[in-house]
């Protein structure tokens, strides 16, 4: 997504990256692969939704659901306003 600030410059924000920062930070993955496994996905299909920037919110669902951890504050990710 494309975001202009007040100077009119374009920001990048990628929303699989804040998602995939933040999941591994919580649960404590030192890499994707980690991170793929914990959500029942391979590493090829955790790489295509960080292609696309696409949060793989299904997987993220249920493995919250597993672990008891509040998926709104695990989604509260920024607007692109």
């Amino acid at each position: 997504m494309i975001h202009l600030n007040y100077c009119g410059v374009a920001k990048l924000i990628k929303l699989f990256d804040e998602f995939n920062s933040k999941f591994k930070f919580i649960f404590g993955f030192s890499n994707d692969t980690e991170a793929a496994e914990a959500l029942g996905i391979k590493r090829s299909t955790y790489a295509s939704f960080k292609k696309l920037n696409k949060i793989p919110y299904e997987e993220a669902i249920k493995y919250c659901e597993d672990k008891n951890i509040d998926l709104a504050w695990l989604l509260n990710l920024k607007s692109s306003k």
